[in-house]
C-alpha cells in the first residue's frame, strides 16, 4: 500500500515541501503511515499501515539490493549494490582521496570511541581498476557513522514526488542475479570515469539495477543530479532517452558512442 497514493497530484509547491518535511520525521525504523479504509461509528476506524522509512537492518539485506546512506547531515546520499556476505560494490571519485578502508571503532571507552581503525577485511582494501572508481567494501566502511537504507523501486509518481531525491524511482529493477552480475563485472573490468552530474554513485547503482543507459550525452540517471537541472528528463522510470545496454558492451559503447543507436 502506498502511503501517499490518495494524495492529489496537483499539490501546491509549499504543500509538497511541507509533506516532505513530515515524511522526513518518519525516516526511522518503526515509523508508520496509515490510511483510513473504513469508519466504524464515531470513535473507531479500520486503517492500513505501511512502513514509510527506507531504513533497513543488515540482517534484512538481500543480494542485489540497492542500498544507500546519508552523508553530511542528510544533504546527499551515497549508493551501492549489496552482493552478499557483508560485501557491497559502489562507485567513488577515484581522484578524491578518502579513507574508505577505515571503519569506526565501536567502544564504550571515550578515548577510542569514533576513532578510525584499519578495516580487518582484505577485500575492503582501497583497490580499484585504473581510471575507474568501482570499489568493494564492507558495510561498516560504506556507511561510516551513518545508517543503512534500501532504495525503493517501482514507486508511483505521487510517492516519488514527495520523497527526497536519491531514495526511490518509478523504474523497475531487474532480477537480483542480473544486478549482482553487473556490479561484479564492472568491479572486475571497467566503468566510465566518475562525473558528479552525469555519472555518480547513484547512476552506477541505477544502471546495475536496471541496465538502462541514456542515449543522450551528458544525461545521467541520478535523481539527485537531475533535480538541480530543470532541463533534464527527470526520473529514470519516466524517461524516453534510455535503453537497455548489456554490461559487456559499455566499454565499447564509450569508445564508439554512435553505437548507442544499435540498442
Amino acid at each position: 500500500m502506498d502511503p501517499v497514493a490518495s494524495l492529489p497530484f496537483s499539490l501546491a509547491y509549499q504543500d509538497i515541501q511541507m509533506l516532505k518535511e513530515e515524511l522526513q520525521l518518519l525516516q526511522e525504523v518503526g515509523s508508520y503511515g496509515a490510511e483510513v479504509v473504513k469508519v466504524i461509528g464515531k470513535s473507531k476506524c479500520v486503517v492500513k499501515m505501511d512502513l514509510i522509512s527506507h531504513k533497513i537492518e543488515r540482517s534484512k539485506l538481500k543480494v542485489g539490493d540497492h542500498i544507500y546512506t546519508w552523508r553530511k547531515m542528510h544533504t546527499y546520499t551515497h549508493h551501492g549494490i549489496f552482493i552478499g556476505e557483508g560485501k557491497l560494490i559502489h562507485f567513488v571519485n577515484s581522484k578524491k582521496k578518502g579513507n574508505l578502508h577505515f571503519s569506526v571503532a565501536s567502544s564504550s571507552d571515550s578515548s577510542t570511541k569514533n576513532k578510525k581503525t584499519p578495516c580487518p577485511w582484505s577485500y575492503c582494501e582501497p583497490k580499484e581498476v585504473t581510471g575507474s572508481g568501482v570499489k568493494m567494501s564492507c558495510i561498516d566502511c560504506f556507511i561510516k557513522t551513518g545508517s543503512l537504507y534500501r532504495f525503493k523501486y517501482e514507486v508511483n509518481s505521487k510517492y516519488f514526488l514527495l520523497k527526497q531525491e536519491g531514495t526511490c524511482t518509478t523504474a523497475r529493477s531487474d532480477p537480483p542475479e542480473k544486478v549482482k552480475y553487473r556490479a561484479t563485472y564492472l568491479h572486475e573490468n571497467w566503468y566510465p570515469e566518475y562525473d558528479l552530474m552525469n555519472n555518480n554513485c547513484e547512476d552506477f547503482a541505477l544502471y546495475c539495477k536496471t541496465g538502462l543507459w541514456s542515449k543522450v550525452k551528458e544525461q545521467g540517471r541520478s535523481s539527485q543530479a537531475n533535480s538541480v537541472h530543470l532541463t533534464r528528463n527527470g526520473d529514470l522510470g519516466k524517461r524516453k532517452d534510455v535503453v537497455k545496454v548489456p554490461v559487456e558492451a559499455l566499454a565499447d559503447l564509450f569508445k564508439h558512442p554512435l553505437k548507442i543507436k544499435d540498442f
